[in-house]
């Protein structure tokens, strides 16, 4: 009887290790998820924000375009 009680506790330390160490490795598991889905969500915000300083980029020419015509329709508005 002493040597059944003797190996359900041996049996239960054993499991209570073997849940310990699965819990300790789905937490490095989640800890490596989450490093990667901000790594992913940081890379979206720089592809996002170089979108947007290419069509800054491209506006730069008009933006130069509509200031020269301004200052020209000044000066003919000077000349009038």
């Amino acid at each position: 009887m002493a040597t059944d009680f003797e190996s359900i506790r041996n049996y239960t330390k054993a499991s209570r290790s073997v849940i310990a160490d699965l819990k300790e490795d789905q937490l490095q598991g989640m800890i490596k998820l989450y490093a990667l889905q901000r790594k992913k969500v940081n890379a979206a915000r720089a592809c996002e924000r170089l979108q947007h300083l290419a069509v800054i980029k491209q506006t730069l020419p008009v933006l130069e375009n509509l200031i020269d015509a301004a200052g020209n329709f000044e000066v003919a508005l000077d000349l009038i």
